[in-house]
């Protein structure tokens, strides 16, 4: 468990830093309203991006970490009869 949460303080410190990041070089770079507008929406949409990236990336991980406790490649995936993800573990 500490691998993932190695990733998650790692993933998180990353995300904090560029946004820091990126609000110190917009507030210091002179533009007119229209292209610091589509500037911080662009940076918006990238940091959007970033995160469900990197949400994905953690799920999956959390989700193999899990199947490797419990011993069971099958767990947490989508049961094929209700579509629901399956818990239980093989003895």
């Amino acid at each position: 468990m500490g691998f993932l949460t190695g990733l998650f303080k790692f993933a998180l410190g990353g995300a904090i830093g560029a946004a820091v990041g990126a609000g110190v070089a917009m507030l210091l770079t002179p533009q007119s309203g229209e292209e610091l507008k589509a500037k911080i929406d662009q940076r918006m949409e990238e940091g959007r991006q970033a995160r469900a990236e990197a949400e994905a990336a953690t799920r999956a991980a959390m989700e193999q970490e899990f199947r490797r406790m419990v011993n069971d490649e099958n767990a947490l995936r989508a049961s094929p009869s209700n579509g629901t993800a399956t818990t239980t573990s093989q003895p």
